[in-house]
C-alpha cells in the first residue's frame, strides 16, 4: 500500500508501514528512526500485560527480529531508534530529572540496545528495562499514593512509545471539560483523550489510521450499527471517500452526548472508548 504520512507531534512525520506499525522519517536533525511496533514484533506480548494492553502504540525491544533471529538482516531490530530514545533519556537522566526507579541512573540504564542477555542485578539497555516494563500490569503504572507509579508510567511513555508522552486525558487538560450532566465528556473524563491538547496531534492522527484500515484491511470502526452509533457508522462508511472526516471532530462530538440519547445522535459507551480513549476500552 502507499505510505499515508502522518504530522508528528514531537517534529518528525510518521508513516504508517504495511505490517509493521508507524514508522518515523526525520524532520530534524535528531528525528526519530524507523521502529516496529510491540504488536508486531518478537516477542509477541502475554496477555494481561501493559505489552498486550497498549502493544500498537510501544516499541519492540527487538524489532521484527526478535532474540532468536539476530542476524537476520532482512528484519528490523529497531536499534537506531531504541539509541536515539537513549539520547532523550541520557538527557534528561544528565539535568537531574525525576526518574522511576526503573530509569533512574545509569546504574539501571548503559546504552540504547543490546540484544545480549543481561547480567543479573546489572544495568540493562534501554529496550531490555522497556522489555521488562512490558511485562507489567496496568496496575503497576496507574497512579496512586506511590510516586514510583507515576513516574514509571510517564517514563515509559517517553522512552518506550514513540507518542514520547502520554496522550493527556480531558481531565489532564485544564483548558477542556464538558458541563453536561451524564455526558461522556463529563463521566469519562479521566479515560477519554482531549481534542483539544496540541500534545495529542500524533495520537488522534494514528487513532484516525486504525479506525479507518486501509485499502487492503479493514478499520477497527468496522461493524457499526448505524441505530446505535449514528455519528461513528457513517464517519466509517465514508473511509474512502477524499472528503471523508476525522475520528478526532467525531469523538468531540460524542463527548457532548450521554448514552440514553433519544434524538437521532447516538454513540454507544463502549464505542466512545474504543476510538476515543488511549486503552480502547473501559478502566477495569
Amino acid at each position: 500500500m502507499d505510505p499515508t504520512k502522518l504530522a508528528a507531534g514531537i517534529g518528525a512525520t510518521a508513516v504508517l508501514i504495511a505490517g509493521g506499525g508507524y514508522g518515523i522519517s526525520a524532520l530534524l536533525a535528531d528525528g526519530m528512526p524507523d521502529y516496529i511496533v510491540l504488536s508486531k514484533g518478537e516477542p509477541t506480548p502475554t496477555d494481561s500485560t501493559i505489552g498486550k494492553l497498549y502493544g500498537n502504540y510501544l516499541v519492540a525491544p527487538y524489532g521484527s527480529r526478535g532474540k532468536t533471529n539476530i542476524s537476520d538482516e532482512t528484519k528490523s531490530n529497531s536499534k537506531k531508534w531504541w539509541e536515539w530514545s537513549y539520547r532523550r533519556w541520557e538527557k534528561d537522566f544528565k539535568k537531574g530529572s525525576q526518574l522511576s526507579d526503573a530509569f533512574k541512573d545509569d546504574k539501571k540504564i548503559n546504552s540504547g540496545f543490546s540484544d545480549v542477555t543481561p547480567e543479573a542485578n546489572k544495568a540493562k539497555a534501554l529496550n531490555q528495562v522497556c522489555e521488562d516494563v512490558y511485562k507489567k500490569t496496568e496496575n503497576d503504572i496507574t497512579p496512586d499514593t506511590d510516586n514510583n507509579k507515576k513516574r514509571l508510567r510517564d517514563d515509559m511513555w517517553k522512552y518506550c512509545s514513540f507518542f514520547g508522552r502520554k496522550p493527556t486525558t480531558i481531565k489532564e487538560n485544564a483548558n477542556e471539560s464538558y458541563s453536561t450532566d451524564g455526558s461522556y465528556g463529563k463521566t469519562k473524563e479521566s479515560e477519554l483523550v482531549s481534542i483539544d491538547d496540541p500534545l495529542n496531534k500524533l495520537f488522534w492522527e494514528i487513532r484516525n489510521e486504525e479506525f479507518f484500515g486501509t485499502t487492503s484491511s479493514e478499520g477497527i470502526g468496522a461493524g457499526l450499527k448505524v441505530a446505535e452509533d449514528s455519528i461513528f457508522q457513517p464517519l466509517y462508511e465514508d473511509r474512502f471517500s477524499a472528503n471523508r472526516g476525522t475520528i478526532k471532530n467525531v469523538c468531540k462530538e460524542a463527548y457532548f452526548l450521554t448514552s440514553n440519547e433519544t434524538g437521532t445522535k447516538k454513540a454507544k459507551q463502549d464505542s466512545v472508548l474504543k476510538f476515543c480513549s488511549l486503552k480502547g476500552k473501559e478502566n477495569s
